[in-house]
């Protein structure tokens, strides 16, 4: 498997553009594309003028902003979820001979998580219907070695705050709620990881943020993120970027949810394709991709290929790691799910054209 060190929920694959694997070639519907206004120029303009690239007064201002976002009394920025992730680990006093219960799917895969954290990845199955965290196999999964809990909104499926919370207090455990590039996400986890990379509604090409309200904690990641044996803070010219992209997010976000609304009114005319949830109650999906099931994974491949070759770039998750864990529902997502492109300024003329196109796929 393929670690991904901050560049998205999913541990993924992104499938060529054609047979020969000619990775020269440039999608004419990328899966992703940022755009970036004369505002982020400004911004650096001004973190290269003032001299402090590490560390100044941009990275401040930042963490200010994505603190008002989130409504969070206190955020770190760092340079990826691995390292966001090492400091939570750090102040836990999580080690060797420690579980951690965590999804196969997330911004940090398990053998990332055993790898750099030392601890050892207690994998939980996934929710059938929203494709979150299932918070039943959570429960199950805590044993008398479990130190911690990260739990995933994997594909966008915010899972609940107040069950999550509620089992941590039971197992006293750290809970961390890693809601991926979604800053639309909610979250009322005492620890909130988002990821900043190019694919997430706010993107600096790699880095994360962590987000608390305890101020001793915040003070402790930060002293551990400027010390010299870490030093992982994010930079202030990629802080810059994204306090641009945080002024204009209600927005972004708003934009990413008539692209997705399109999405699924389209793909209800397509049979043997599947969209997860929208809505439930008071929970939302948070749009920074945009997931479909297809019947199995060899339909999957078929319109992914047939995609591929009309120049739309597609990604899909990797065969998910498991541990001896019994996680049936989400072996059985990774094989039958596929990420569409999903941008602010997709326009409806390229999703009429990737829907018409999955539709000519299946219909083979």
């Amino acid at each position: 498997m393929t670690d991904t060190l901050g560049v998205t929920m999913i541990p993924r694959r992104t499938v060529p553009l054609s047979d020969q694997d000619d990775r020269t070639r440039v999608p004419v519907v990328p899966l992703t594309r940022t755009f970036a206004n004369g505002r982020e120029l400004e911004l650096v303009d001004e973190v290269l003028r003032s001299g402090r690239l590490h560390d100044g007064p941009m990275l401040r201002r930042f963490e200010e902003r994505i603190a008002h976002v989130t409504g969070s009394a206190h955020t770190v920025a760092t340079s990826s979820p691995v390292t966001a992730l090492q400091l939570v680990a750090a102040t836990s006093g999580w080690g060797i001979g420690d579980e951690v219960a965590t999804s196969p799917f997330g911004a940090i895969g398990p053998s990332t998580i055993a790898r750099v954290l030392g601890v050892t990845p207690a994998i939980v199955d996934i929710d059938p219907v929203t494709l979150g965290t299932d918070v039943n196999a959570l429960a199950a999964a805590i044993g008398s070695r479990t130190r911690g809990v990260i739990a995933v909104d994997a594909f966008g499926w915010p899972t609940s705050p107040e069950l999550l919370g509620t089992i941590a207090r039971d197992h006293d455990v750290v809970l961390v709620q890693d809601v991926g590039g979604a800053l639309g996400a909610r979250s009322a986890a005492p620890i909130t990881l988002i990821s900043l990379d190019a694919r997430s509604q706010v993107g600096v090409g790699s880095g994360a943020v962590l987000c608390t309200d305890d101020a001793a904690l915040a003070q402790a990641w930060r002293e551990l993120a400027a010390s010299a044996s870490i030093d992982c803070r994010l930079g202030d010219v990629a802080a810059a970027i994204g306090l641009a992209q945080l002024e204009r997010l209600p927005r972004t976000i708003a934009m990413y949810e008539l692209v997705a609304d399109d999405y699924v009114r389209l793909l209800e005319r397509v049979p043997g394709v599947e969209v997860p949830p929208v809505r439930s109650g008071d929970l939302a999906r948070s749009w920074s991709r945009f997931w479909i099931l297809l019947d199995d994974s060899e339909a999957r491949d078929r319109v992914a290929r047939q995609l591929s070759s009309s120049g739309v770039e597609t990604e899909m998750p990797d065969p998910v790691e498991h541990g001896g864990a019994s996680i049936a529902t989400a072996t059985g997502v990774a094989a039958r799910a596929l990420a569409l492109p999903c941008w602010p300024q997709l326009s409806p003329q390229q999703q009429e054209r990737i829907v018409a196109t999955i539709h000519d796929a299946i219909e083979q």
